[in-house]
């Protein structure tokens, strides 16, 4: 998991992701864009649509991981919140052994 929820319902960061948060941005610099930064603002903000939209489109499968391009279509139908940058941020956090696919476990 790369967030999980406080008591206090807020988000926090994990210890993943404060140990590779720079590197989910580009793999070239030390530092994140402002608008990669706002993206996974908005995504972190936005985690519980990212399960939710996760979980619709799994239910639906039987090997229970989904590719970006399906989590993308999915976004784009239930919600216009979720973006294409931050769909690609939310796999270079997720998608450890670059198989393209990611389960709700990651």
């Amino acid at each position: 998991a790369v967030v999980s929820t406080q008591s206090t319902g807020g988000p926090s960061f994990t210890k993943y992701l404060k140990e590779n948060l720079l590197g989910v941005s580009t793999a070239q610099t030390t530092r994140m864009s402002y608008s990669y930064f706002t993206a996974l603002n908005a995504l972190l903000h936005n985690v519980e649509l990212v399960k939710q939209i996760f979980s619709d489109v799994v239910d639906k499968l039987e090997e229970k991981e989904i590719t970006k391009d399906q989590f993308d279509q999915a976004a784009w139908r239930f919600s216009e919140a979720i973006t294409p940058v931050q769909t690609t941020l939310l796999w270079r956090l997720l998608d450890h052994d670059n198989t393209g696919k990611i389960s709700l476990k990651d």
